[in-house]
């Protein structure tokens, strides 16, 4: 299933409170959570991600992003 979300207020938080399941054995993993803020108000959590910090500029980049509109 395929949705689309307004990321005008979305908030990316990276947790790596877990010192053994995400340093020792995850080489620098973490978890990511992503809210929407809105009408929907969508939560949305990813367990385990690796190299979380690059993949959180990553998608900040994309936040950031604003489309062109055609005139």
């Amino acid at each position: 299933m395929d949705q689309s979300y307004n990321t005008e207020s979305m908030i990316l938080v990276k947790r790596q409170d877990d010192f053994f399941r995400h340093w020792v054995i995850g080489f620098g993993s973490g978890d990511l959570h992503m809210q929407t803020m809105g009408g929907r108000g969508v939560e949305m959590n990813a367990a385990n991600v690796l190299f979380v910090s690059s993949q959180i500029a990553k998608f900040q980049r994309l936040i950031a992003a604003k489309p062109e509109i055609a005139e």
